[in-house]
């Protein structure tokens, strides 16, 4: 999917917090604020996944246990089983997008744990250890706008969501979608670089 130009405000914010980095209060704000985007996204997708269905009650139920990777998981499956033809690329995005962005979200959500800086520029320490199939240690400050970055790519994929959820809705309403969603911004977010444990740290 082609992206439009990025929005002024991401500029004009990199200048502010490059001026007057954020204080402890800020980052906290800024660090719930991620996590609610994150929280609309989910219901905006999973609501999706129900006109997917045509809303039938029962799959409320179905869907209520699925983690953030099984919603993913679902909807990319329903885009390809059933998704109106004008509308199927739209959910296989999200699902695509919903799926990338994950790992961000975990970071925030498990591995965010106290206020950092990385040179300058101030941030939330980011901790986190895997033991999938290798054990590996992820340890990082991620900078006030590198978390405004993620904050920002969730809320523009909740909007995606809601877009494809109001088009389905069209569908079983009036018999076709609205058609394709407007196209979004997606900023570039942080490369998240894992260590290896060597064998002899374990």
């Amino acid at each position: 999917m082609d992206q439009p130009k990025p929005p002024r405000e991401w500029a004009i914010v990199r200048a502010q917090f490059q001026a007057e980095p954020p204080q402890r209060d800020d980052i906290m704000c800024l660090l719930g604020e991620t996590i609610t985007a994150w929280n609309n996204l989910e219901s905006l997708a999973r609501s999706a996944l129900r006109w997917l269905y045509g809303h039938p009650t029962a799959i409320d139920a179905l869907t209520a246990e699925l983690t953030a990777e099984g919603l993913a998981n679902a909807l990319s499956a329903a885009a390809q089983l059933i998704a109106p033809d004008g509308i199927r690329e739209d959910v296989l995005f999200l699902a695509y997008e919903m799926d990338r962005l994950r790992p961000y979200r975990n970071d925030i959500v498990h591995g965010a744990h106290s206020p950092g800086w990385s040179g300058d520029q101030s941030g939330i320490r980011v901790s986190k250890k895997t033991a999938k199939g290798h054990i590996k240690v992820y340890d990082t400050v991620v900078s006030a706008y590198e978390l405004y970055l993620v904050k920002e790519a969730i809320i523009q994929l909740g909007l995606h969501a809601a877009d494809v959820g109001i088009s389905l809705l069209a569908h079983h309403s009036a018999g076709k979608p609205l058609g394709p969603a407007q196209k979004r911004a997606f900023p570039t977010l942080y490369l998240r670089a894992h260590q290896k444990v060597p064998p002899h740290h374990r």
